[in-house]
């Protein structure tokens, strides 16, 4: 429910961080070992129970267990962790319900799909992103029809060129780039080395000069 009642793009910039708090479906406090929760039009909150805490979908009434231990987190569901250096842990559960059948085998088979959780509608990404074409959307997950249609279409087979270009000059550029700086940085070594050559050369150099003034002033 964050997402439709606050701005995320903080969090995903990295200006701002994503921390708990007692509004949230279900809170801990480890300080006062307080624990608060709170149901969403989503997930109904099931804290007693003897298997730990528990969430059931309000939509097709399936659980979800978020307990780290157990085989799996429910029917349609996914435990993933997250590894980062700005949390201490993060731990995603992505619950599919029965409504909203994007799996992961189909965006395997189309993966130019770009789903949005708002509208509940998938997109053609490439068509979007460069044919600025916003005219197919699709739904109705049941009948993928028009997403084969759709996928063997000319101006989709254009569109996914044009992506597949973009993503291999991006790929190219960002080689080109690291070899760009591997010698940029074989440059300065080079330099500070000839640099601290020259300065020990010199310093010999100086020693040398200065060991003979004084032989020579010894011996007159």
């Amino acid at each position: 429910m964050k997402r439709r009642t606050e701005d995320f793009e903080p969090y995903f910039n990295g200006r701002k961080r994503l921390l708990p708090r007692p509004s949230d479906l279900s809170f801990y406090n480890w300080e006062t070992q307080s624990a608060t929760s709170n149901p969403t039009p989503n997930y109904q909150v099931i804290a007693e129970n003897p298997s730990g805490l528990l969430f059931k979908n309000k939509r097709d009434r399936k659980i979800l267990n978020v307990d780290p231990k157990a085989l799996t987190p429910g029917d349609n569901s996914a435990r993933i962790a997250v590894e980062t250096s700005k949390y201490t842990q993060v731990v995603i559960y992505d619950h599919i319900t029965r409504r909203n059948l994007f799996t992961l085998a189909r965006y395997k088979r189309y993966p130019w799909l770009s789903y949005d959780f708002e509208t509940k509608k998938a997109c053609c990404y490439p068509s979007q992103k460069y044919l600025n074409a916003h005219d197919f959307t699709f739904d109705n997950w049941k009948k993928p029809e028009r997403l084969t249609k759709h996928h063997k279409s000319e101006r989709h087979q254009t569109a996914m060129a044009k992506w597949i270009d973009g993503r291999a000059n991006k790929r190219n550029t960002s080689v080109l780039s690291k070899l760009q700086e591997s010698h940029t940085q074989d440059v300065k070594e080079n330099r500070d080395y000839l640099e601290l050559s020259m300065n020990v050369s010199c310093l010999r150099r100086s020693r040398t000069s200065c060991s003979g003034a004084t032989m020579n002033n010894v011996m007159v």
